[in-house]
């Protein structure tokens, strides 16, 4: 075997577990809907592999602050136009069912960053 071979080998075994690396799993959030406090939800999930976090604030028909926290594509989180499509599908789906909208976000920051964190209003924790 030549060093050509023997350096394409390794480049290939570093591509390799590159790529393993980044599809073994996505981020761990909280996976809870019409939630009075993030910090109560008490289910974690792993998201897909080309997801985050995301919360939504929405005031309930009944007048109640509540949020829904869960995944969200990456590319709809990062894109503008494609974040303003998300919000749109996101927003649609809550007042349909007679809820007003205040705050929709995506975060990746610290695992579980949409029950922890204090986004869309929300109370953060103070121990992490």
């Amino acid at each position: 075997m030549t060093a050509g071979h023997t350096t394409r080998y390794i480049l290939l075994a570093v591509a390799f577990t590159f790529i393993f690396h980044m599809t073994e799993g996505g981020q761990l959030c909280g996976l809870c809907t019409h939630m009075v406090d993030p910090r109560d939800c008490d289910v974690v999930g792993e998201c897909g592999n080309h997801e985050e976090c995301s919360i939504s604030q929405y005031v309930s028909p009944t007048g109640h602050i509540l949020y829904d926290i869960g995944c969200e594509s990456s590319l709809a989180c990062r894109s503008s136009t494609a974040r303003r499509n998300s919000d749109v599908s996101r927003t649609s789906r809550l007042i349909g069912a007679g809820n007003v909208v205040i705050c929709s976000t995506c975060c990746n920051d610290t695992q579980t960053c949409n029950v922890i964190d204090g986004h869309c209003n929300s109370q953060g924790n103070t121990i992490k």
